[in-house]
């Protein structure tokens, strides 16, 4: 398999070199992210949670203003 033009000049050594850190800069890349994900999903359901809570209480006082 063609080396990428970018890895034609280098020594074997280097290229390992070059991929590890390449893998190692995209696996940090998708982590990041992921748990950029995770915490605006558990910001938004907290969020949700706070406002279907404030719902239900003002349910609550209105079917005991009733009784």
């Amino acid at each position: 398999q063609q080396a990428p033009a970018v890895l034609s000049g280098l020594s074997d050594a280097s290229k390992v070199h070059f991929k590890e850190a390449l893998i190692k800069s995209l696996s940090d890349f998708i982590l990041e992210f992921l748990c950029n994900a995770r915490n605006e999903v558990t910001r938004i359901a907290s969020y949700l949670r706070s406002l279907m809570t404030k719902q239900c209480m003002k349910i609550l006082i209105k079917a005991n203003s009733m009784n």
